[in-house]
């Protein structure tokens, strides 16, 4: 007789697994593969900060694009007698009024609105311009990446705000002027920024792949190296916007941005600091409003960055 082997199993030691139980051991395993946008957002959900800097400049956003069909006055329509009322003292002037008597909550909406717009002008010359210029920087290399280096060097080496108040000597102050003062200059970062990011990624395994699938050199610049720089773009546009924001009150501030009556954060600047002894109101209500949006504005930047590059990821 042969010996039973007493390690082999029989039927009765098999059970049936409950299928619940086996999907939730292994939905670890079997979740669905992210995208690196889909993954960076996920990051970007997870910053507190950054989400609550995204929803109340999107708050900004809506009431300037109200502002621009309803506004509780005219922001420039003047009424001596109702000057320098204090907030909350009157029911039709919620912030008060200035000097003039002109509704300070109206001319706090019209003068987001515009920085706001001078910024996003601003910044879509940046994007246009900075964009391209470094992609086909960073892309082509060698002497074309020379040349256009030196160019932007020779740029750099004139301060911006020399650059600007040249220019606005040259052209009559105002909106159209600033935005085109600091489109000029505020595209350079940009530019570098994109090169640096395309001679990155230009050395890299499906970039080689379709060079050797024989993409043409313009198909794979817009195919598969602008799409790779959009996080450096997207990071590098949320300072940028404060950046034009802040310039265009300081120039405004100093009397060769946007004129009076016009307002803008700026020119509210400007008009408060010359009442500031008697009625500090009238500072600080636009004082308030740019530095909570310099703050959003700055949070979301170190979100951003946090989500599009891995490197900072805890």
């Amino acid at each position: 007789m042969t010996k039973q082997n007493t390690n082999q199993a029989t039927a009765d030691q098999f059970q049936f697994a409950d299928p619940s139980k086996l999907n939730s051991q292994h939905d670890g395993v079997a979740q669905k593969s992210l995208s690196f946008h889909e993954k960076a957002w996920h990051q970007l959900k997870h910053d507190h900060a950054a989400m609550v800097s995204l929803v109340f400049l999107l708050l900004v956003a809506l009431f300037s694009v109200v502002s621009l069909f309803w506004m509780p006055h005219n922001p420039n329509a003047q009424n001596v007698d109702l000057s320098n009322l204090k907030p909350f003292t009157n029911g039709s002037y919620i912030l008060g009024t200035d000097g003039l008597g002109r509704d300070m909550l109206s001319r706090l909406l019209y003068g987001t609105r515009i920085s706001l717009m001078i910024a996003l002008f601003a910044t879509l010359v940046d994007i246009l311009i900075g964009v391209p210029y470094g992609l086909v920087s960073g892309w082509c290399g060698g002497r074309v990446d020379n040349v256009m280096q030196r160019i932007i060097e020779i740029i750099s080496s004139v301060p911006e705000l020399v650059l600007i108040m040249l220019l606005l000597i040259v052209l009559k102050p105002g909106m159209v002027s600033i935005i085109i003062a600091i489109a000029l200059s505020s595209w350079v970062l940009m530019a570098r920024l994109v090169r640096a990011s395309a001679m990155q990624i230009k050395s890299a395994d499906f970039v080689l792949a379709a060079q050797a699938m024989g993409e043409s050199p313009f198909q794979i610049a817009l195919h598969h190296i602008l799409p790779n720089t959009m996080g450096v773009v997207i990071t590098r546009t949320m300072f940028t916007i404060p950046a034009a924001i802040f310039l265009e009150a300081l120039l405004s501030f100093i009397g060769i941005g946007v004129k009076a009556p016009n307002a803008s954060l700026g020119t509210l600047l400007n008009a408060g600091e010359k009442g500031f002894q008697f009625y500090q109101y009238q500072l600080w209500e636009p004082v308030l409003v740019l530095s909570l949006m310099m703050i959003a504005f700055n949070l979301l930047g170190d979100g951003l960055r946090d989500a599009f590059d891995p490197n900072t990821r805890g």
